[in-house]
């Protein structure tokens, strides 16, 4: 049934009873044990106010909207590869696919940029075949975690991944390295100030921003925004 969210925190949500106060009645009438219904959780951060994607839904004027989101804490690019073939055909209305790795690839599994561009690409491949246009966001600056040489990598990706959106239409690389590394800083794939959060790994609200500037780069151009003008049959 469809029943309104009235609170929803990392943990739980709520709705309003469908019994009486204090019932323990399910959404499907029956009682709490007797039967179990599939719920798709959509991850809060990306759809925040300070997240990246309500920054690009603002510069598209609203033109772009979420289908679903495929955000889960942890995962690497080998992770969403496992899920692709299960999750995203599903979902045959999307148009756009905006997708990007890094972090946890890199500084917490220390895997190659090879290793990561393979499952980018089989992703991207596999979305431009379901008719999708792709934006590939390199991998983002971190404060905390990894070596010189887990950093070495992502700067590396970040190259191959550009050559590599170049010469495949349909898919492109947006640039948020561009807006968020300090290139003047000695180490590697360091940020620029006020662009990662306290916890060393998430963009900040000015961070997201840059992060849907260099995705709304690579759509801007031919993108169709609807008319924000009003009208009516007397006009």
């Amino acid at each position: 049934q469809n029943t309104p969210v009235t609170y929803i925190d990392g943990n739980t949500l709520s709705y309003a009873s469908i019994g009486a106060a204090g019932s323990t009645t399910n959404l499907d009438g029956l009682a709490n044990g007797s039967t179990k219904k599939p719920m798709t959780m959509v991850n809060r951060s990306g759809q925040a106010d300070n997240g990246w994607f309500m920054r690009l839904k603002s510069l598209a004027k609203g033109s772009i909207r979420i289908v679903h989101n495929g955000g889960s804490p942890g995962n690497t690019a080998a992770d969403a590869r496992t899920r692709f073939p299960l999750e995203v055909p599903q979902f045959t209305t999307a148009k756009l696919m905006a997708i990007g790795f890094g972090y946890n690839d890199f500084a917490l599994f220390g895997r190659t940029a090879d290793a990561v561009l393979a499952d980018m690409t089989w992703m991207a491949q596999q979305a431009r075949a379901l008719g999708m246009l792709v934006v590939i966001y390199g991998a983002s600056p971190w404060v905390n975690g990894g070596t010189s040489a887990n950093r070495a990598e992502a700067v590396r990706y970040n190259r191959l991944l550009r050559a590599y959106c170049n010469v495949n239409p349909g898919i492109r690389f947006a640039d948020a390295g561009k807006y968020l590394i300090d290139a003047t800083n000695a180490t590697y794939n360091c940020p620029l100030a006020n662009m990662i959060a306290g916890d060393g790994v998430h963009p900040t609200p000015k961070g997201a921003n840059q992060i849907a500037q260099a995705i709304w780069d690579q759509l801007s151009p031919g993108w169709q925004a609807p008319s924000l003008l009003v009208e009516s049959n007397a006009d």
